[in-house]
């Protein structure tokens, strides 16, 4: 008579059956973060897509882009560029607050949406608890491009509240619009509406933007043209939002995301790519130029 195998699995069929489910769980998590990562950077390019063709109807209304800082009415208002695109965004209610209200600098806060998603890269969410983040920065060549003395074309978006600047249009522009990067992502940007400072004491208040806030750069002539132009750079730490000294924020105006391996980025001509971390500075530096042959023929040269 043979012996009854007791009920129940044996401690190597558990041990086994454990060891099955943790290959598995370590196989699928990757696969699930990846698949996330994929939807967010799909969005990110949704959003830069709508952007994009924002920037084109206020183009053919306006026979310009839109300045880096943008005045209404003859006054200091400082709209940024993107700002500006709230009537082609369907944001009409927000422009009529923008129109409507005499915004300067030291102003009470106008009560505008807090969030607007189409601004915010998803990879970007940290900034959700922030008044009007900003995920993407325009191309505004150089630190001092509303400078006379610089007075050519090397940026996207130009001019100063008190100056329209230089009026580029897309169709014009001599590297091609299919070869000129337009905006990026950048996880350094502030506020499509900028402040002077964030929530709580002293109370915040309407400030010019900086171009560190919805800008980024390529060259600076008044540091021997020297600028840190990699993308997701490691050594540069958290954006001090209080220090406003040109020369050390200058580095944060660049293309960066929370994307692994690179950033997501739309030329002049609407369509977007995404650009690897590798991309070399002088590489960078030519996409962002719209002159290639201007900026090598300057005095001093803006490029090699």
């Amino acid at each position: 008579m043979s012996a009854r195998r007791p009920k129940g699995f044996t401690i190597i069929e558990v041990l086994v059956v454990i060891t099955i489910i943790g290959v598995l769980i370590g196989l699928l998590i990757p696969a699930i973060l990846s698949s996330r990562e994929s939807a967010r950077r799909t969005q990110c390019t949704n959003n830069q897509h709508e952007i994009a063709v924002a920037l084109k109807q206020y183009e053919t209304t306006a026979d310009r882009l839109p300045g880096f800082v943008n005045s209404l009415g003859g006054t200091a208002n400082g709209l940024t560029w993107i700002a500006m695109l709230c009537p082609h965004m369907g944001m009409n209610d927000v422009w009529a607050i923008l129109r409507q209200k005499q915004i300067t600098v030291d102003t009470s806060i106008p009560d505008l949406p807090s969030l607007v998603p189409g601004f915010l890269c998803p990879s970007d969410g940290n900034k959700r608890n922030t008044r009007f983040p900003l995920s993407y920065v325009g191309n505004c060549g150089w630190y001092n491009h509303d400078d006379p003395s610089f007075d050519v074309l090397q940026a996207i978006f130009t001019g100063t509240a008190a100056s329209a600047g230089i009026a580029v249009r897309t169709d014009e522009i001599p590297d091609g619009a299919q070869n000129t990067l337009m905006f990026s992502e950048n996880i350094n940007a502030t506020q499509w509406f900028t402040l002077t400072t964030a929530e709580g004491s002293p109370p915040a208040v309407c400030r010019l933007p900086l171009v560190v806030d919805v800008g980024m750069l390529w060259c600076n002539p008044l540091d021997n043209n020297a600028i840190n132009a990699r993308l997701n750079d490691p050594t540069l730490p958290t954006f001090p939002a209080t220090d406003e000294a040109a020369l050390l924020y200058m580095s944060y105006a660049r293309p960066s995301s929370y994307h692994p391996d690179g950033i997501v980025a739309t030329f002049c001509d609407g369509h977007t790519e995404f650009i690897n971390n590798s991309i070399t500075p002088l590489v960078y530096q030519q996409r962002m130029s719209p002159d290639d042959a201007q900026a090598k023929s300057h005095d001093p040269p803006l490029m090699p």
